[in-house]
């Protein structure tokens, strides 16, 4: 009922040019007879109103009304157990209406720094019995940076920002606020919409309530602006409304300034969804506006922005995941969802024809002669490992940058690691360091493809020729990466891949292969992969049960005719990554080989600033992973192999400052920029 009233008062009872003089007369006669105190009531509440002061208590009792178009969103957006913390309180209007909006959950935390005002506020809660609902500070609401800087004057309630006073002057001139910082507030984290009209320092307001406002995933802010000091040192709104851009916040209204239909509004092609007259202005109500349109308008000489209502909420937080594999699926749903579907028809669920047909199918895409299709990506090491006979007491050389996958087969075979840096550039092996690193125990060399960017394989292959070594390379985040033309994993004795679901070809489960193009090799893993069979129930090897799974072989067979296709994407992804980092001074971008078709399986960053940038993004919703944060020499598995930190420089700095960023196919430009933008505004 009381809203229904004070819509009336508003929409119904406007009191026109002769209301307004009355009133005014009527002000002037109280004031002369030395009358202090005078009620009005709005929206079923009574307000004292302290004609002494200057501002707001002579404003309502001579126009009788408050903001139109505020007071609307906040009967919009205000509601239920909401708290509210209205930061310049004055003498209570909204702070009024938005207790008039709660229910008897909800709370206003109302913060008002001039005594004189806090009076008549205190008397207007009290006197419409909502101390219990409306809490009251006698606070100025700010930062470190606002104190010694924000004042009242003496002579009436109106503070100030003071910049160039004299300390004389502003003794003579002025009270200093005591200051609160919002984010040291007790009750912060309950409050779920901020209302601001504090003068011009907003700013002060925003910076203290900064790692609140990351935080806090649901949160609304009504700020009425004052333009003319908003891009101004210290009091630069527009670049604290760029920091809210990147927190989530969006613009769902803005009210113009003095007219309703700006031209430099309507130009955008923006028009409002209602106006209204409010004293000598008519003022425009906008809704959806872009953040980068909002920071021109306030840029604007004309000071055409009146008020602007900021949102951050989850559906406005357009999280950016590191892989985003149901959007891959939905692109490909028809074509897997019927593979499946015949799988199942067919219940053969063991080596059956899909697995045939997915290691033609991968060996033809890799120009090789021989697929086995095997469990993961591990098993493929651990099978190529065991099928050229190395065992116990022989020693593998591979990188100490790489997932813990590329050395456990070594050791579940009794065979020992041995490992070598990786190169400041690609991050892949150092060839320079491998032959000091073989001993009269070497048995193989296993470099790894990081990343999707190919190792130095002709170097490796020279290596391993004048050793007698074999070469088993991991390319199990190379699918389709070339290497002087020739796709990697054909190059070696045999080639390793992994079709976890992250992978550039990934299944819906665990699986991998092995690439050869030996004949009597390919015979011996397809025999070790099956229990070492030769046929049904007769084992002539100490084999395994490693085989890939017949439902995963018909998803791969499905997403193999798109592997190129999604292999460009991440390429083209790369390619904007690079062109947009080009000029940040903290960030090295991923080294690209001229002879080699780098995949981006991973997106790899290095900085000084790593950790700060993983937080700034994380505080965005966007993730980022390190790979790796441990070395395996400093695994604590591997404590046994002797190693300690400072073996090996490179991999341990690369440990300390890698980043992967999203590069996922499906991965929206739009998103790539936001990202490069959180990561350059990190200093």
């Amino acid at each position: 009922m009381k809203l229904l009233n004070y819509k009336y008062n508003f929409y119904h009872d406007r009191i026109g040019p002769l209301g307004i003089l009355t009133n005014t007369i009527k002000l002037f006669f109280l004031m002369a007879i030395g009358k202090r105190y005078v009620k009005r009531e709005f929206f079923g509440y009574k307000f004292i109103l302290d004609l002494k002061t200057h501002g707001l208590s002579k404003f309502v009792y001579i126009y009788k009304i408050r903001e139109i178009l505020d007071t609307d969103i906040i009967l919009k957006e205000v509601k239920g157990n909401m708290n509210i913390l209205d930061a310049g309180a004055n003498i209570g209007y909204y702070a009024l209406l938005e207790s008039s909006c709660l229910d008897h959950n909800g709370k206003v935390y109302a913060f008002e720094p001039d005594v004189r005002n806090f009076e008549v506020l205190e008397k207007n809660v009290k006197t419409n019995k909502l101390l219990s609902r409306i809490k009251l500070y006698n606070y100025a609401v700010g930062n470190e940076n606002a104190i010694g800087k924000f004042y009242l004057y003496k002579e009436s309630n109106i503070n100030s920002f003071v910049k160039n006073e004299k300390k004389k002057d502003i003794e003579e001139k002025f009270v200093k606020m005591k200051i609160i910082k919002l984010d040291n507030f007790e009750h912060i984290n309950k409050v779920d919409f901020i209302r601001m009209d504090i003068e011009g320092y907003e700013c002060f307001l925003i910076d203290g309530a900064m790692e609140f406002l990351k935080r806090k995933n649901n949160i609304k802010l009504l700020i009425e602006v004052h333009p003319d000091v908003y891009n101004d040192g210290d009091l630069n709104f527009c670049r604290r409304l760029e920091v809210l851009m990147t927190l989530g916040f969006k613009v769902k209204y803005m009210i113009s300034a003095a007219v309703p239909r700006p031209r430099e509004i309507i130009n955008k092609g923006y028009q409002p969804i209602k106006t209204a007259r409010e004293l000598k202005w008519e003022r425009g109500l906008y809704e959806n506006i872009k953040m980068e349109d909002l920071i021109e308008f306030l840029k604007n000489e004309k000071k055409i922005v009146r008020t602007i209502f900021l949102e951050k909420s989850d559906d406005n937080l357009e999280s950016i995941k590191m892989f985003d594999l149901k959007k891959q699926y939905l692109e490909i749903k028809e074509e897997v969802d019927e593979a499946i579907k015949k799988t199942l028809e067919n219940a053969n669920f063991i080596l059956g024809n899909q697995v045939e047909q997915f290691e033609n199918n991968f060996a033809k895409y890799c120009n090789a002669k021989h697929c086995i299709g095997v469990s993961s990506g591990a098993d493929a090491i651990y099978l190529s490992l065991k099928a050229l006979d190395i065992g116990v007491g022989d020693e593998v050389i591979t990188t100490a940058n790489s997932f813990i996958g590329t050395i456990l087969p070594i050791s579940k075979l009794g065979a020992k690691p041995v490992f070598v840096d990786c190169n400041e550039f690609d991050f892949n092996i150092d060839v320079s360091q491998i032959e000091s690193a073989i001993t009269d125990k070497t048995k193989a060399i296993i470099p790894v493809h990081l990343y999707g960017s190919p190792a130095d394989m002709d170097t490796i292959i020279e290596i391993a020729k004048k050793h007698n070594l074999f070469v088993i390379e991991d390319a199990c985040q190379a699918h389709g990466a070339e290497y002087k033309n020739i796709k990697v994993g054909g190059i070696g004795s045999t080639g390793c891949f992994s079709f976890y679901p992250t992978k550039n070809l990934g299944g819906y489960g665990d699986g991998g292969a092995i690439i050869t193009n030996d004949d009597k090799l390919a015979h011996k893993l397809k025999i070790l992969r099956n229990c070492g069979q030769k046929e049904k129930y007769n084992s002539i090897l100490k084999g395994d049960n490693c085989r890939l799974d017949e439902i995963q072989a018909a998803v791969l067979n499905v997403k193999l005719k798109y592997l190129d296709k999604w292999n460009n994407q991440r390429i083209e992804n790369a390619n904007l990554y690079q062109k947009l980092l080009a000029d940040s001074k903290d960030i090295k971008i991923p080294f690209k080989n001229n002879f080699s078709k780098h995949v981006y399986h991973l997106f790899v960053i290095k900085s000084e600033k790593r950790n700060q940038i993983m937080e700034k993004l994380k505080m965005n919703g966007i993730d980022s992973l390190v790979h790796y944060p441990i070395p395996l020499h400093l695994q604590e598995a591997y404590q046994d192999l002797g190693y300690k930190k400072g073996d090996f420089r490179v991999t341990e700095k690369c440990s300390e400052t890698v980043l992967s960023l999203p590069i996922f196919p499906e991965l929206e430009k739009e998103k790539i920029e936001c990202i490069v933008k959180i990561i350059k505004s990190v200093k």
